[in-house]
């Protein structure tokens, strides 16, 4: 950020790191650094989903910490306890792997899409209330195994 001199403010990181939630700018980055503190939590990206009444939401793909016991709840608890209410990811997405460019950067155009589209997340295992995940090819855009 930095201040201009007639004293308004100028986001200098890239556009799409900052999504407008109900008319409030909300960074992706603080999102993923809050995540990443919770022990569970192995890896994360966050990512803007269009929202008919909110204009964009915020949603997080979380990579599990290998033998950890991380539920949707565990996590949105984590979150209430350290966000304002508009930068609270909207869903917690379960996945295997992040998709990867070959120096290791978090290829986020790839999981926009997959969320643009609609795809069914992996159901949360402590959760009765969400949909199974519909057949869809091994080592789709996001990682996820059938």
């Amino acid at each position: 950020v930095r201040r201009e001199a007639d004293g308004r403010f100028r986001f200098l990181g890239r556009r799409n790191d900052i999504v407008k939630v109900s008319g409030e700018n909300v960074s992706l980055a603080e999102l993923e650094s809050v995540l990443a503190e919770h022990p569970d939590v192995d890896d994360v990206a966050v990512v803007g989903r269009p929202d008919p009444v909110r204009d964009e939401v915020p949603v997080a793909y979380i990579v599990a910490t290998p033998g950890s016991s991380a539920s949707v709840t565990e996590l949105s608890a984590w979150c209430s306890a350290r966000l304002a209410p508009a930068k609270r990811p909207r869903d917690y997405l379960f996945v295997d792997t992040l998709p990867r460019t070959s120096v290791g950067k978090i290829r986020k155009f790839l999981l926009a899409a997959d969320n643009h589209a609609g795809v069914v997340p992996l159901p949360d295992p402590t959760r009765s209330d969400q949909p199974t995940e519909p057949d869809r090819p091994a080592g789709d855009i996001v990682g996820r195994t059938p």
